[in-house]
C-alpha cells in the first residue's frame, strides 16, 4: 500500500491502528464502500518525522503508532554556506527506548516517547541507497516465502474494478 503526501487527518486514529495491525484484516472507512485492507508493506511519503506526524492524532497514545513503523527514511540537502553539495539518504529502524523521553510538540504540550528511530545506514548515492533498501528491507517483506504464504494471499487479494 502506498500512501503518498499524507496528512495526519486523512485517516482516523482507529483506521490508522487497523492499517498497522499486522495480524488481523479490517475494513477501513472509504468514500462509497468500506475497503478490506491487508497490506504486506505500507509506504508513506510525508515531509514530517513519524513522531511529529502522529503527535497530531488526538485520543491515542503516539507510541501505538510509532512502534508499528518499522523503518523511516529522510533526505537531507548538504550545504556549505550557499553552495549545495548534494543529498544524503538515511534509513532508520524503530527501536524501543530503554528510558522513555519527553518531546515538546508545542508551547504547552509534551509527549512521552517510548520508541525512537536508530540510524541503520546512509548514502549520498541515491541509486545505491534505493537498491540496498529494496534488497535488504522491502523485498523480503513483500515476497511470500512459502507455498502457504501464497495460499494465504490468494484468499486476500481482490481485483479492483474501475
Amino acid at each position: 500500500m502506498i500512501l503518498d503526501d499524507l496528512r495526519f487527518d486523512s485517516i482516523t486514529p482507529s483506521d490508522w491502528l487497523k492499517v498497522f495491525d499486522p495480524l488481523n484484516t479490517a475494513k477501513m472507512s472509504a468514500r462509497y464502500k468500506n475497503k478490506l485492507v491487508v497490506p504486506r508493506i505500507i509506504i508513506m511519503s510525508n515531509y514530517q518525522k513519524a513522531e511529529n506526524f502522529f503527535a497530531n492524532l488526538i485520543g491515542e497514545d503516539i507510541n501505538q503508532f510509532i512502534r508499528r513503523v518499522n523503518y523511516g527514511t529522510k533526505i537531507e540537502e548538504e550545504k556549505k554556506g550557499l553552495e549545495l553539495f548534494g543529498k544524503t539518504f538515511t534509513l532508520s529502524k524503530t527501536c524501543k527506548l530503554e528510558t522513555p523521553r519527553e518531546k515538546q510538540i508545542s508551547d504547552d504540550d509534551f509527549i512521552t516517547l517510548k520508541y525512537d528511530f536508530k540510524e541503520l545506514y546512509s548514502d549520498n548515492d541515491r541509486n545505491k541507497f534505493i537498491d540496498k533498501t529494496l534488497k535488504e528491507r522491502i523485498f523480503p517483506r513483500i515476497y511470500p516465502k512459502t507455498k502457504e504464504d501464497f495460499d494465504f494471499l490468494k484468499n486476500k487479494i481482490t481485483k479492483m474494478e474501475n
